[in-house]
C-alpha cells in the first residue's frame, strides 16, 4: 500500500521461458507441447492450455450433471442448462472437486511460459524535508519497468550446448 509521506519504489520484471518439446523435460519431470485441440474439437475459441482445461472441466460437468451453466459455459447442442436444484446439488460440488483433479485432464503444458514479478520498497519521508509540510502530504513514487523488455530464457538441448561450445 502506498501512503502519504512515503517514498515508494516499484519494480516490474517480465520473464519469458521457451522450453524444448518432447523428448526433453520441462517443468521438472513433465514434457511440454504446443499442440492443442483445434477450434472444431473444442467449443472454446482459444487453442491453449487454459482452453484445454476449460474443455476438460466442461466434459466433467456434462458427464456428472448432464447440464451446463447458462452464460458461463458454451451452449452445447442437446445439453440443457442446469436448474437451480442441479446447480446446488451437482454443478457447484463438481466444480469444486474439479479444482483438485485438473491433472487428470492430460492437457499438455505449454512450451512457452511468461512470468511477471513486482517488487515494492517503501520508506518514510521526514516532515523536516523542505518539500514536505503538515498541510500537504507528499508522496514520492518511482516505477521501474526496465525488466519488462524482451527478457527471454530459451532452453537448448545438451547436445546443442556442447556443439555451440566447440565453435
Amino acid at each position: 500500500m502506498i501512503s502519504p509521506s512515503t517514498t515508494t519504489y516499484i519494480s516490474f520484471t517480465k520473464r519469458e521461458y521457451k522450453f524444448l518439446p518432447e523428448p526433453y523435460k520441462a517443468y521438472g519431470s513433465d514434457s511440454c507441447s504446443d499442440q492443442y485441440l483445434s477450434e472444431q474439437e473444442s467449443p472454446y475459441k482459444l487453442s491453449s492450455h487454459s482452453a484445454c482445461v476449460a474443455q476438460c472441466r466442461l466434459q466433467a460437468l456434462i458427464h456428472n450433471c448432464s447440464c451446463t451453466l447458462y452464460a458461463r459455459d458454451p451452449d452445447i447442442p442437446g445439453v440443457p442448462h442446469c436448474s437451480l436444484a442441479q446447480l446446488e446439488v451437482c454443478y457447484l460440488p463438481t466444480l469444486r472437486d474439479f479444482r483438485n483433479r485438473i491433472s487428470e485432464c492430460a492437457c499438455p503444458l505449454p512450451c512457452t511460459k511468461v512470468e511477471y514479478e513486482a517488487q515494492m520498497s517503501t520508506a518514510s519521508l521526514h516532515n523536516t524535508a523542505r518539500h514536505c509540510d503538515s498541510k500537504s502530504p507528499f508522496l514520492d513514487l518511482l516505477l521501474s519497468m526496465e525488466g519488462m523488455g524482451p527478457w527471454k530464457i530459451p532452453m537448448i538441448s545438451q547436445t546443442e550446448s556442447q556443439y555451440l561450445e566447440l565453435k
